[in-house]
């Protein structure tokens, strides 16, 4: 019996073409921060308790998966990144518009969070390092489940109580006589923005389906990881320098 010809294989132009257009890097970008900005808007606005973290997931989540599963792990921790900045872009811009009790309100651990990183002068730059070392570790030991779904999920949090100091710190900035432009990079606090930077890169490089891996720990998962690490002493262990520029940028 003859043997059924074979199909041809897809060249690169053909696969690329197979492949949804809001999966492709080119769209992924600007889609990413767009999800992230508009689900935590969306979010705020409705006043209902994690509905700003919930509905920034929901638009990222597919967008990261399909990064991931299509091996282009170097681009999900970039289009990460990019939507951490839309949910801080967003919780900025409700802030200044006289919004952040809705701010604190609708972002869980914001409050908290604002309330450490804000104390003052005074107060010990190390203080919070025991407790952001250990989050940060707590995301990457969930990296590897479900295509790094549950550490972003927990990213979401952090990125959300991230957002909730930074929109804080720009509303008492502007109240300064600060421009709101440069008032809102002021706010973000450059120590907690690296650490969740050093976070997606560990992700990126360590997820898997499921605790059993899959793929093999290529040359770029592992370039990945040790950038992550980097990124994540950086942060870490500068973090008394990084707060100290940040304190005195701001005046304080």
């Amino acid at each position: 019996m003859p043997e059924p010809p074979a199909e041809p294989e897809l060249t690169l132009d053909q696969a690329g073409e197979r492949e949804p257009l809001w999966q492709r890097l080119e769209v992924g970008w600007p889609l990413s921060i767009l999800v992230g900005f508009a689900g935590t808007w969306l979010g705020l606005l409705s006043g209902l308790p994690a509905a700003a973290g919930l509905l920034a997931y929901a638009g990222f989540a597919p967008l990261y998966r399909a990064q991931l599963r299509a091996g282009r792990r170097l681009a999900g921790a970039l289009l990460a990144v990019l939507w951490i900045l839309g949910i801080v872009g967003a919780a900025v811009g409700v802030a200044l518009e006289g919004g952040l009790d809705e701010v604190l309100r609708g972002l869980p651990l914001a409050p908290s969070l604002a309330r450490s990183e804000l104390a003052g002068a005074g107060a010990d730059p190390l203080a919070t390092l025991p407790r952001n070392a250990l989050l940060a570790c707590a995301l990457l030991m969930l990296a590897r489940i479900g295509w790094g779904l549950v550490a972003l999920a927990g990213s979401t949090v952090c990125a959300g109580a991230l957002a909730g100091v930074a929109a804080a710190s720009s509303q008492r900035a502007v109240a300064d006589g600060l421009e709101p432009s440069l008032a809102a990079l002021a706010g973000l606090p450059p120590h907690l923005f690296l650490a969740l930077l050093a976070v997606q890169l560990g992700v990126a490089a360590l997820a898997e389906p499921g605790f059993v891996p899959r793929e093999p720990f290529t040359d770029l998962r592992r370039a990945l990881l040790w950038s992550a690490v980097g990124v994540a002493g950086l942060a870490l262990g500068f973090q008394g320098f990084w707060v100290a520029a940040w304190r005195s940028w701001q005046g304080g």
